[in-house]
């Protein structure tokens, strides 16, 4: 809390005004990611296209976006408050699952359209392998960086 205190250069009133430790500030990060996601990228994905192929091509192109634009350095952070915190936060555990299962949903109705031609369950599949692929693919460094 100190360090984000000097970062921001409020007084410790102010900040525990909001926040009673790291864990609320946690939880309060974690809810603006999961506005985000939708905001951000669930709707510019599902408004964009009708084809399915085409919205997983314009959530892996957000998600490469931002990769690049931090120099692929920072990863995931949802994935890195998973392992770094483990399960000795429960609140913030469910939070981070909470997120990873936006992230599917998301997913899955990007593949919506496609429901005629896919099965249920093999929609949840892909919605996991699609999360999958973007988490490890920020541990597969290095990555070819663009100039």
């Amino acid at each position: 809390m100190s360090d984000i205190l000097v970062e921001t250069g409020l007084g410790s009133g102010s900040l525990y005004w909001f926040f009673r430790n790291k864990e609320d500030l946690l939880c309060a990060v974690m809810d603006g990611y999961l506005e985000k996601l939708e905001r951000m990228l669930a709707g510019p994905a599902l408004s964009r296209s009708a084809d399915p192929l085409e919205r997983i091509t314009i959530v892996f192109g957000f998600y490469r976006g931002i990769l690049v634009e931090n120099d692929f350095v920072l990863g995931c952070p949802i994935g890195n408050i998973a392992l770094e915190l483990g399960d000795r936060y429960p609140v913030v555990r469910e939070k981070v699952e909470r997120l990873f299962e936006a992230w599917r949903a998301m997913i899955r109705r990007c593949l919506a359209p496609a429901a005629a031609r896919i099965r249920p369950d093999e929609i949840e599949s892909i919605a996991m392998f699609t999360l999958t692929v973007m988490e490890g693919g920020i541990m597969a460094w290095p990555f070819p960086r663009e100039k």
